[in-house]
């Protein structure tokens, strides 16, 4: 169960009351390790300290977490909320991004925002004499930079994995390729991990640390680098099924002499589309018609034009083939910003259908439904 904390550019802070666990934790460490340094302090002093150094190194990996969710903003990717668990934070992007560049400013965002807290903490450290806090800050300032260390090896779903699948990405031109192979590192990294905390186990006395990176870091790398490549082929599928899977072959086409007035009257008011195919005298299809473009004339006007007047063509870059992969027309929403495109049936060329962005996003949003089920009842 999650509550929510807050809202930080304009995103929603959630925690999960398993984190509660893990700030414990740290609290309870952090106080374990003070009292086995000889410094001058109070049992009080000492739990006011590791309080203060589990709040911040919290507030640490949020601030990470939105870094690398500003940089997503900044690139219109609309990022769903931020949620602290008990493995650290989280953050619900709505897509991949686009391109590889924009998934290597995103990943190396979060080890920066950690490499940069980490040398200001260091700073605090350096200019406070109290013993005890001198040491909590000094502790925040070095797992900081171990973690942005930490989180740049180039295992996938790690930071560093992320900037690995970026470069492969960028001249493979193939993100499931680099996906693929960037997971794959990061199942590996994760059974380093496991038999790392083995020998830690048996060759030392540190049985925590030991058990934590064997039963806990290792297995959930592993965990998640195996589900990645899993979706990023399952998403392959996807999108490699025709447009004309998601096409509406209903087409309601208003005919080209018919006046703005009784287009409004007659079709937009009743079917509540936006957008019309325009029929010709002769039968074919090769323009269209909006809401914006009738309600930007003046009203006087409507009864004496003709949607033939305003109506716009319908070029190449609005218009997809019913056998064109899903893939593509994904492209196309993106990159050209249109929320509709005509479907035309190939070597016929007539247009057919439409499709609307919202066919696409329901469609995925179905399609990942339906993995999410498969995958928790395994």
């Amino acid at each position: 169960m999650n509550f929510k904390l807050g809202k930080i550019l304009g995103i929603d802070i959630y925690i999960n009351y398993s984190w509660i666990i893990i700030f414990l934790l740290v609290m309870w460490t952090f106080f374990s390790y003070l009292n086995t340094l000889n410094i001058a302090a109070t049992t009080g002093l000492k739990l006011a300290s590791s309080f203060i150094y589990s709040i911040l190194f919290f507030a640490s990996l949020l601030l990470h977490e939105l870094s690398h969710s500003y940089v997503a903003k900044k690139n219109n990717i609309e990022i769903k909320n931020i949620t602290l668990f008990l493995f650290g934070g989280v953050a619900n992007i709505e897509r991949e991004p686009d391109n590889p560049k924009v998934e290597l400013s995103m990943a190396i965002a979060g080890p920066l925002m950690s490499v940069t807290l980490g040398f200001i903490y260091l700073g605090i450290s350096y200019l406070i004499h109290q013993e005890i806090f001198n040491l909590t800050f000094f502790n925040l300032g070095i797992i900081n930079i171990f973690l942005a260390v930490f989180n740049l090896i180039p295992g996938f779903p790690l930071d560093g994995g992320r900037v690995l699948r970026a470069i492969i990405w960028l001249y493979s031109k193939n993100i499931k390729k680099a996906t693929i192979i960037a997971s794959r590192i990061g199942v590996a990294f994760g059974l380093f991990l496991i038999f790392t905390g083995l020998f830690i186990m048996f060759t030392t006395q540190d049985i925590i640390s030991g058990l934590w990176l064997a039963l806990v870091i290792g297995p959930l790398l592993i965990q998640l680098a195996t589900m990645s490549e899993y979706r990023i082929k399952e998403e392959g599928s996807w999108l490699d099924a025709p447009v004309s899977k998601i096409c509406s072959f209903t087409l309601r086409t208003i005919p080209e002499d018919t006046t703005l007035e009784e287009a409004i009257n007659n079709y937009f008011s009743k079917d509540l589309h936006v957008i019309y195919p325009v029929l010709s005298n002769n039968g074919e299809i090769d323009y269209f018609i909006s809401l914006d473009d009738i309600i930007k004339i003046d009203k006087d006007k409507w009864a004496t034009l003709r949607v033939k007047d305003v109506a716009k063509q319908i070029t190449p870059e609005l218009t997809i083939y019913t056998d064109e992969p899903i893939r593509n027309l994904q492209s196309i929403f993106r990159e050209r910003g249109i929320k509709r495109v005509f479907v035309k049936k190939r070597f016929e060329e007539k247009i057919v259908g439409i499709v609307v962005d919202y066919d696409l996003e329901r469609y995925l949003r179905i399609q990942s439904n339906i993995y999410e089920g498969r995958r928790n009842n395994k």
